[in-house]
């Protein structure tokens, strides 16, 4: 089979670098949480609470997360394995290429989250990304259709549990008309 041909490693060897990448993923993790919470908090600051959401919902962000948690808890499953000696030599060597690859899949997720975080962090893209986003709500709002009347016809719907009320135009309240609306209430 497949796993025969794996070469033989020492498994206190390949125990060590999983102790190693575990806590070096814990790390990772940690520190880019910390700085995620840094950037928010800088961009919320100096530009506009509008860039939080866009900046949360950043996808390589997410999975740059995703690869560095991935590898931790896989670090931490095969201890576990090895701890229960449930692990046979080629199941070792199998474990400790595997470690390697997620490794690498890591630093690579790193470097390149680095870079694109301290590009997305330009104030420049900040603002710009906050003005598409504030110029696609409000077209979306604009191409929605609504009661540009004004109507306070309260009789469209005798069932209905709200009843929506919109202005003429906008402006203070100047005048309640109490017994109006007590009679509408009746």
């Amino acid at each position: 089979s497949f796993i025969d041909w794996l070469p033989k490693v020492d498994i206190a060897n390949v125990q060590e670098l999983l102790k190693v990448l575990a806590g070096g993923m814990l790390t990772v993790t940690t520190v880019t949480l910390s700085v995620l919470t840094i950037v928010v908090s800088l961009a919320s600051n100096q530009a506009s609470p509008r860039a939080v959401p866009e900046i949360m919902a950043d996808t390589l962000t997410q999975n740059a997360l995703g690869a560095f948690l991935g590898t931790f808890v896989f670090a931490l499953a095969t201890l576990l394995m090895f701890s229960m000696d449930s692990v046979s030599d080629p199941g070792a060597a199998l474990a400790f290429f595997i470690s390697i690859g997620m490794t690498l899949v890591s630093i690579r997720y790193l470097l390149y989250w680095i870079h694109h975080t301290a590009n997305a962090m330009k104030l420049n893209r900040i603002v710009h990304s906050v003005y598409e986003q504030a110029v696609s709500t409000l077209s979306h709002y604009l191409d929605t259709p609504h009661d540009k009347g004004g109507s306070t016809d309260m009789q469209a719907d005798p069932d209905a549990e709200n009843v929506h009320i919109r202005p003429v135009a906008t402006g203070y309240i100047q005048y309640i008309d109490e017994s109006g609306i007590a009679a509408l209430a009746e």
